[in-house]
């Protein structure tokens, strides 16, 4: 990610981070709620800041936002008018999973593996679903160098509050 697109990404960023934390959220599902806000704003400001690439994932990743915005205000007009239901843990349902998939494994021929890697691919990949394999890694390359200007610019973010936040704990002491 250059210098320009980091300064993009963080213009959507910072903004949605302070919504995030300055909105009133249930006592339960705040801290999920929030860290949801913040992955959202952090996926719209990497498809934003990669604004005028050719490439799937982008725009994937916008109209996942945009249907995802969709379907909150959905789901809000539907939970004023019904209870809110409880689900259950998924972590069963993970376990059930892993034990199949470790049952597999030895019974897998080398090009079932590699479907399966491919398939995996192309569920992380946003728009990946319908992609012939050699533009399915283009996207990906692509992908993971937005993401890792996105870590860098998270990092060089939280460097940045841990500092300030020190800042305000060295004026705050009172003098020996």
């Amino acid at each position: 990610m250059s210098a320009r697109n980091t300064v993009s990404y963080l213009q959507w960023l910072l903004p949605a981070i302070g919504e995030a934390t300055q909105q009133q959220v249930g006592i339960q599902g705040s801290v999920v709620q929030r860290g949801k806000m913040i992955k959202t704003a952090a996926d719209m400001g990497l498809a934003q800041s990669s604004n005028g690439r050719q490439y799937h994932w982008c725009r994937a990743l916008r109209l996942r936002l945009r249907s995802c915005r969709q379907k909150k205000a959905l789901q809000t007009r539907r939970l004023s008018r019904m209870l809110v239901r409880k689900r259950k843990p998924m972590a069963s349902l993970r376990r059930r999973r892993e034990r199949s998939l470790l049952s597999l494994k030895g019974r897998e021929s080398e090009k079932e593996g590699m479907e399966r890697r491919v398939r995996a691919l192309k569920r992380l990949v946003p728009g990946g679903e319908g992609m012939a394999l050699e533009r399915l890694f283009e996207e990906a390359a692509d992908y993971i160098m937005a993401l890792q200007g996105q870590v860098t610019a998270m990092k060089a973010l939280a460097s940045f509050f841990d500092s300030v936040g020190d800042e305000k704990t060295m004026m705050n002491r009172e003098p020996c």
